[in-house]
C-alpha cells in the first residue's frame, strides 16, 4: 500500500514501522530492484514497439531525485509514437527513460540505431541525431509549434505589460526602431504622441487651425 503512494523509501519504512512491520531501507531498495527486473521484458517490448515507428515525439521533464545532502534535479525522458493522426493502425505508446542529468549522451544512447522524424524542442542535446555522418543516418528535425507560439503569446501580452508601466523594449523587441525614432520612452508619452498626431491631422484638414486661409473678399454695397 505504501509503495502505491509514490513515497520515498525512507518514508515508506516509517509508515510500515507505524503498522508494526520493520523494513530496512536496503530491503525496500531490493524490492524496487526486483520489480524493475521483473518488468524489464515488458519495457523492452514497449521500446521495440516505439522505436519501430518512423515518427517520434521526444521531450524531457525534471523530476526530484532524493540524494545525500538534499534533493537533486534529475530528468525523465519520454519518446512517444502515435500514428492515429496519420490514419495508422499501430497502437500508441510512450517510452520512458531516467537519467541523473540532461547530458546529450542520453538521447544519443536511447535513440542509437533509430532513424526517422523527431518532433522535439530546440534543445541542443538532440543535435548529434541530426548530423549527416550519423549511423544509420541523420534524423529529421520537426520543431515543436507549441514552443514557437509561446513568443507570440508573449507579444500578445502587451496590454497587461503596458499597464504595469514597463518600458517598450520589455514589451516587444519590435518596438526598438520606434524607440530610437521617438527617443527615450516615458510613461504617458504614447498618449501624448497620439494626441499630437490627431491635432496635426485635424490642422491639415480644410478649414482647420493650421490650414492656409484665403483672404476674405471686401463686401461692397450695390446701389441702384
Amino acid at each position: 500500500m505504501a509503495s502505491g503512494q509514490h513515497q520515498p523509501l525512507n518514508r515508506q519504512a516509517e509508515r510500515y514501522a507505524r503498522e508494526g512491520v520493520e523494513f530496512s531501507l536496503s530491503t525496500l531498495a531490493d524490492k524496487v530492484g526486483a520489480c524493475a527486473a521483473a518488468l524489464a521484458p515488458l519495457h523492452a517490448l514497449i521500446r521495440d514497439h516505439v522505436l519501430r515507428d518512423e515518427r517520434l515525439h521526444g521531450d524531457d521533464t525534471t523530476v526530484p531525485l532524493l540524494a545525500k545532502g538534499g534533493t537533486k534535479t534529475a530528468r525523465l525522458w519520454t519518446y512517444v509514437r502515435d500514428d492515429r493522426p496519420f490514419a495508422g493502425s499501430a497502437q500508441p505508446a510512450a517510452l520512458f527513460h531516467f537519467s541523473r542529468d540532461r547530458e546529450m549522451v542520453h538521447p544519443n544512447r536511447r535513440l542509437a540505431g533509430w532513424q526517422g522524424i523527431l518532433q522535439a524542442d530546440a534543445y541542443g542535446g538532440y543535435n548529434d541525431l541530426y548530423r549527416g555522418g550519423r549511423d544509420p543516418g541523420p534524423a529529421s528535425s520537426a520543431l515543436c509549434w507549441s514552443h514557437a507560439r509561446r513568443k507570440f503569446f508573449e507579444l500578445a501580452d502587451i496590454k497587461e505589460k503596458a499597464r504595469k508601466r514597463k518600458p517598450a523594449h520589455d514589451i516587444s523587441p519590435s518596438t526598438a526602431p520606434l524607440n530610437r525614432w521617438r527617443g527615450q520612452w516615458t510613461p504617458g508619452s504614447g498618449k501624448a504622441d497620439r494626441r499630437n498626431l490627431r491635432r496635426g491631422t485635424r490642422d491639415q484638414r480644410p478649414g482647420g487651425r493650421g490650414a492656409a486661409r484665403s483672404p476674405t473678399p471686401p463686401v461692397t454695397s450695390a446701389r441702384r
